[in-house]
């Protein structure tokens, strides 16, 4: 995972993972080896998930992981690479 994150070239990045337990856990595990990167999932009340969607659609977070809650809807104009 990390080999193929580390060589894409990317604006912006999500990964979309099961669950919010899962979500967490692999943003601990990014933050640690200094990946700027953030979570949303439904497990996080709505005005926290607004923050983070606006913190990402800002770029002050390149590399977002979530649950399919972001899926549905919404502008990623500046995200190049997708991974399920």
């Amino acid at each position: 995972m990390f080999e193929l994150v580390k060589d894409l070239g990317f604006n912006q990045l999500v990964i979309f993972i099961k669950n919010g337990s899962r979500a967490n856990e692999l943003e601990k595990i990014l933050t640690n080896s200094k990946y700027n990167c953030l979570t949303i999932h439904g497990g996080l009340p709505q005005y926290k998930r607004l923050e983070r969607y606006k913190e990402f659609k800002d770029n002050k977070k390149n590399l977002l992981i979530a649950t399919d809650v972001f899926a549905r809807g919404i502008d990623m104009g500046k995200v190049n690479v997708v991974i399920n």
